[in-house]
């Protein structure tokens, strides 16, 4: 029966209001600049390009995680961007708290002959310090496109939105992914 009223409400979530067309669908909003997986904020292109001739700072930590690609045979791995925010919103929801959200848009590719199922809590975000986050799917309501659990049969890409809540500024070594649930491809993508 609970299944049934929330499907209810969900459908009548789903259908335009008067101010929107029958084709849109309400977008969500990440309140907070983007950033890079060590806490700071990230750099303006135009300032890019000059720091590039900089000499490297072995001690900088992380790097940014976004546009980071790991391949192995079966899958390729891309993290698209990241971001840090304490709001999530879209027309309908809102999720705040008084930590942080790391938000981490990635796609999965299936290189295998097989499908593969990719569940969030198969995926963990490690710190610097060791500590595992689980990604938060409580919050997947004030996302457009969420990954709890999915699906991709061989030869498709997805893309979607993973979120995990931890203590502010917190820096980030890797993200992993682990066949605790589904059958996707065991992989770590490292930060540093």
């Amino acid at each position: 029966m609970l299944g049934f009223l929330a499907m209810i409400i969900l459908a009548i979530i789903d259908s335009p209001s008067s101010d929107e067309s029958a084709g849109s669908r309400p977008t969500s909003t990440i309140e907070s600049g983007a950033s890079d997986a060590g806490g700071a904020e990230s750099t303006p292109e135009s300032t890019k390009a000059a720091d590039e001739d900089a000499p490297a700072d072995d001690d900088a930590g992380p790097v940014d995680p976004s546009a980071i690609v790991k391949e192995t045979d079966t899958a390729t791995v891309t993290i698209i961007s990241t971001e840090r925010t304490q709001v999530l919103r879209d027309s309908w929801w809102e999720s705040t708290t008084d930590n942080e959200y790391f938000v981490i848009d990635i796609s999965y590719e299936n290189k295998s002959s097989e499908s593969l199922s990719i569940w969030a809590s198969d995926i963990i975000l490690v710190d610097t310090e060791g500590r595992e986050h689980d990604a938060n799917t409580d919050v997947s309501l004030a996302l457009e496109n969420p990954i709890i659990i999915e699906d991709v049969n061989p030869g498709l890409t997805i893309t979607g939105t993973l979120v995990y809540e931890t203590p502010p500024g917190t820096q980030f070594s890797e993200l992993r992914f682990e066949s605790r649930y589904g059958s996707g491809e065991e992989l770590t993508i490292s930060f540093e």
